[in-house]
């Protein structure tokens, strides 16, 4: 899977399950030794002008790679959310690196 098309199905899940005009700018960051390790930002495809780097940041996520998948989501004037899960790609799909259970409290 290439960075923009996990971008794209992040965008589109968020979308079906009750945010319709959701438009993220990005869907989260790999992690690594360096703070952020390229490519960076999980979102749609961009130009990049650099001898050390690819073309264009949609390269595809190889095994092994830690990400932090997110989809940062606001409401002006209601409010905000930004969920957030660590993984690792694996040859079959994804491993959580940390086991979570999430569950919406609703507080009277």
């Amino acid at each position: 899977m290439t960075v923009s098309t996990l971008y794209a199905a992040a965008v589109e899940a968020v979308r079906q399950n009750g945010l319709p005009d959701y438009d993220g700018t990005f869907a989260g960051h790999t992690i690594g030794l360096e703070a952020r390790e390229f490519p960076y930002t999980v979102g749609p495809t961009e130009k990049l002008n650099d001898h050390f780097l690819p073309p264009t940041s949609d390269i595809p996520l190889e095994v092994g790679t830690v990400l932090n998948l997110e989809v940062p989501c606001g409401v002006f004037g209601t409010g905000g959310m930004q969920i957030e899960y660590s993984l690792i790609v694996t040859a079959s799909g994804y491993e959580f690196l940390v086991p979570q259970e999430r569950h919406l409290e609703v507080v009277p």
